[in-house]
């Protein structure tokens, strides 16, 4: 049905020495967890400190260190009378103090309440979540699997009678709950919610939510795109939002823009102002699994380029755009 091929220069390096690598010169995680953590390029492993892990001598081996902090983990790798070494930085927190619904943190309307992370949260047990379906429907979240690291906030509702919930960002979705007690916070409580505002914003923004003066309200924010971590600002005002308070979404004016998008088989992709002549586009499934990637190089300022998922099922997919030190993120909605 067709044929490819691909040609590389200097793919192999001869060396006179073995390289001994972790993939990840660095991870975090949550203070408690035990992650698995694998090395590669040699025939046996010696890793230390030994008392970071399950099982000094495996390739791989489940890291949990001992306390909260930064942590260093090093392993010598032998093939013969051949050996290497590398490590890694394992920095470990606990939890945000506003992770479970109990915790949730109070704030009142004005504009900026804050910047937050979700870094190391992790979903409650039988913690509630809007429906998934249409990413711009009121109602609901993209389907992405339901909660996966969200923070918990709550209000009162302003004199007003309106609550508007705007984050930046990152990529997240956002609910909003009628409830007195975190105990009565369940599905059919939900009162708003919200993934992307627009295709050109993922972030999540709950405009003119229509409230009752001096109830109490909680509001879940989560990692959208199957659970992206990172720091989000929330802005809370008790009057509907203008276009004018929105960041610019004029995908002319963008540094990356796609189109169409939604679409059905071939997507736009255009760059301008590139901070480097080497350009990587990556493109994942909802699973993470890698589905394309196209490499450019001596990229002068301004990248245009299609990419063609006819032959992939529809839904949402992940692409990843990277320029030297920048990486962009962006939604594919393949209808």
């Amino acid at each position: 049905g067709g044929a490819d091929s691909v040609v590389r220069h200097d793919y192999v390096d001869v060396v006179p020495a073995i390289r001994v690598n972790i993939l990840k010169p660095t991870m975090s995680f949550q203070q408690g967890q035990t992650v698995k953590i694998s090395a590669y390029g040699a025939d046996s492993y010696e890793w230390s400190p030994a008392s970071m892990v399950d099982n000094a001598t495996e390739q791989s081996v489940m890291v949990t260190p001992p306390y909260s902090g930064t942590h260093k983990l090093y392993v010598t790798g032998t093939q013969g009378s051949c050996t290497g070494s590398d490590s890694i930085e394992i920095m470990t927190t606990n939890k945000p103090l506003n992770d479970d619904m109990c915790d949730a943190l109070l704030i009142k309307h004005g504009g900026w309440i804050g910047s937050y992370s979700n870094e190391f949260a992790a979903a409650e047990e039988n913690e509630p979540a809007p429906d998934e379906g249409d990413c711009l429907a009121p109602m609901t979240w993209c389907v992405e699997g339901g909660v996966h690291n969200s923070l918990w906030f709550y209000f009162y509702g302003p004199e007003t009678g309106i609550a508007s919930l705007r984050t930046t960002g990152m990529d997240n979705q956002i609910a909003v709950y009628r409830a007195d007690t975190c105990t009565e916070i369940i599905k059919d409580s939900l009162v708003a919610a919200n993934d992307d505002y627009t295709l050109a914003e993922l972030a999540a923004t709950l405009d003119a939510v229509s409230v009752t003066p001096g109830a109490k309200y909680f509001v879940q924010i989560d990692g959208s795109f199957g659970g992206e971590k990172g720091t989000f600002v929330l802005y809370f005002y008790a009057y509907p939002t203008g276009s004018d308070e929105f960041e610019a979404t004029d995908l002319k004016n963008a540094s990356l823009s796609v189109y169409p998008n939604p679409g059905r088989d071939v997507f736009n992709i255009r760059m301008v102002n590139a901070l480097s002549t080497d350009v990587d586009i990556i493109l994942y499934n909802l699973n993470g699994q890698l589905i394309m990637r196209k490499s450019f190089c001596n990229v002068p300022g301004e990248l245009f380029t299609r990419i063609d998922l006819s032959r992939e099922a529809s839904g949402i997919y992940h692409l990843r755009v990277i320029d030297g030190n920048r990486v962009m993120n962006r939604k594919i909605v393949k209808e």
